[in-house]
């Protein structure tokens, strides 16, 4: 498979799913319309959860360009010989995946917060 062939596969890909879902989320709102304010308000906790995520996942990957792209961490994790063992490996995964939940779980209290303070307001 080429290159180009590889693209004009991931973009139907996107292409595809993206499609599905719209619709369903065009089909959520109109029954929403119909039904009582429960439900735009589940709705909009399901907004909120999907833009704090997509918040998180871009900090996430921010965090993972500090911690595996700058000068001072690489001195840290690849130490004097510049090469990483294999127990050095695994201290940079640990320490990479618990940055990465370090930061959904910020985001997490943060937006629970301002959506308790939206409900409590």
């Amino acid at each position: 498979m080429s290159a180009i062939q590889k693209a004009e596969f991931i973009k139907a890909f996107i292409a595809r799913h993206a499609t599905v879902l719209a619709i369903g989320a065009l089909g959520i709102l109109i029954l929403a319309s119909f039904f009582s304010d429960f439900i735009a308000d589940v709705l909009f906790a399901l907004f909120v959860v999907l833009v704090a995520e997509s918040f998180a996942l871009l900090l996430s990957n921010v965090a993972a360009f500090v911690y595996t792209q700058i000068s001072f961490t690489r001195g840290i994790f690849y130490g004097e010989d510049n090469k990483l063992s294999a127990s050095e490996r695994g201290h940079y995964a640990k320490v990479l995946g618990s940055v990465i939940v370090a930061v959904h779980v910020l985001v997490a209290i943060v937006v629970s917060m301002l959506y308790w303070g939206k409900l409590g307001g």
